[in-house]
């Protein structure tokens, strides 16, 4: 259910290449709070993964799972510092 207003998109640029993450909604940080660490950073991830627009973008676990350790790392740090204002009450 949309309320009709749009979360904020943030921009990363690693080797190259412009990702783009929106910020999660409390439902997303909700679903994701039982969950242990290396899944609920795969599923955020996939839950914020957006376009330039905030279109949400399709992704596989395994693509996320393929990236290199120092990109994915970076990419989980970023996908947490926009998030860290969420109440995840």
């Amino acid at each position: 259910m949309s309320l009709g207003f749009n979360l904020p998109v943030h921009k990363i640029e690693l080797e190259g290449n412009t990702l783009f993450f929106k910020e999660a909604t409390i439902a997303d940080m909700k679903a994701i709070k039982e969950l242990d660490a290396e899944v609920g950073a795969t599923e955020l991830f996939k839950r914020t993964y957006c376009n330039e627009q905030g279109q949400k973008v399709e992704v596989k676990d395994e693509e996320i799972f393929d990236l290199p350790a120092q990109i994915a790392t970076s990419l989980f740090e970023f996908i947490a510092k926009i998030n860290s204002g969420q109440k995840k009450s």
